[in-house]
């Protein structure tokens, strides 16, 4: 009983959302973790597969931020969570080809709009989150305007480490799409700083490289590729690299 004392009604809230369901909070909390899920995204390329993974893979960055002042905005973070993955499993929620269906996209763009409103009540890292979050619903839902917008809301708050590359990695493939390849490639520069190393530095300069090859500037793309097999020889991506970099000069 004295475990009981000092509750609200919100502290249950939480309880219900977080812990009622063990299966489906073993799957949020599963989705949390996947730190790497958006580090390969491509545009175009996330899909049902994609939406799972994606969203919630800096758990720690945004747990870390979550105090007494924020339970009700994690709930509702929690909420739409929950019902993305009951609309992504529903029988019949993908087409024939994979994409999601148009009863199924129209579920997905309510809760992005969820998402971006609880982003617009939140700050710092867990407005990032929130808003990377609902541009990533918005992609795939094929509102690419409604998803420009928050991944300029998300890159705007200009967070470091993995949760603000992802907000400049998403920002900078809408810039592409919109035809302004210079300003996705300032997008992802500052985390291509090799002083501050790690898979971070290496992830912007191999977008940067694609980013121009995508765009037909084949010699500073293979300026790009040619710069991070000199900057970063030890990489897991080395060979990767080698292989996009003989690919774009047989190419040009």
């Amino acid at each position: 009983m004295a475990d009981d004392m000092g509750r609200r009604p919100e502290d249950d809230e939480m309880d219900d959302l977080l812990d009622g369901d063990e299966e489906e909070d073993a799957l949020f909390k599963a989705r949390m973790g996947v730190v790497n899920a958006f580090l390969g995204y491509w545009k175009h390329a996330l899909g049902v597969a994609g939406l799972v993974l994606v969203g919630a893979f800096v758990y720690g960055t945004w747990e870390n931020h979550v105090v007494d002042t924020q339970r009700q905005i994690h709930a509702r973070v929690a909420k739409v969570d929950r019902a993305v993955k009951r609309i992504a499993s529903a029988d019949g929620a993908t087409d024939p080809l994979g994409g999601f269906t148009d009863a199924a996209r129209t579920a997905l763009l309510e809760q992005a709009a969820a998402m971006e409103a609880v982003a617009a009540d939140s700050e710092g890292a867990g407005a990032a989150y929130a808003w990377v979050s609902a541009a990533d619903l918005y992609d795939s839902a094929d509102d690419d305007a409604s998803a420009a917008r928050c991944w300029a809301s998300a890159h705007g708050l200009a967070l470091p480490g993995s949760l603000g590359w992802a907000a400049a990695n998403g920002h900078a493939m809408a810039l592409s799409d919109s035809g302004d390849v210079d300003g996705a490639v300032a997008a992802v520069a500052p985390f291509a700083q090799v002083e501050d190393g790690g898979t971070l530095a290496e992830e912007a300069q191999l977008v940067t490289a694609r980013l121009y090859l995508d765009a037909g500037r084949t010699a500073e793309g293979i300026q790009a590729l040619e710069s991070f097999l000199s900057l970063f020889p030890a990489s897991p991506m080395v060979t990767q690299v080698n292989a996009e970099l003989e690919s774009a000069r047989a190419a040009g």
